[in-house]
């Protein structure tokens, strides 16, 4: 059974090295900034899968905005109190 150079069938395409590769059909994602006290949300922005969570800024002005490692040096409307990453020989203080 011979097939076309560079053609693969349609349950192929989804393969990465033998596993499925399970995709968002649309490609968006959803960033939710929430008042977890009153059950509250406040804003609401969708984009493009390909855009990182760090690059979307729902804080208002003087808020403070939390978030883990991949947040660290992102701009931000308010106070920045994202974890902090550690640099080779330098020790994080607590």
């Amino acid at each position: 059974m011979s097939r076309e150079a560079g053609k693969l069938r349609p349950e192929e395409a989804r393969m990465v090295h033998g596993r499925r590769k399970e995709t968002n059909p649309l490609r968006i994602q959803g960033h939710i900034k929430t008042d977890v006290e009153n059950n509250f949300i406040w804003k609401v922005e969708t984009t493009a899968a390909n855009v990182h969570d760090s690059q979307v800024d729902l804080a208002n002005e003087g808020e403070v905005r939390y978030g883990d490692k991949g947040y660290h040096g992102a701009k931000t409307k308010g106070y920045d109190a994202s974890m902090k990453k550690a640099a080779r020989g330098i020790h994080l203080a607590f």
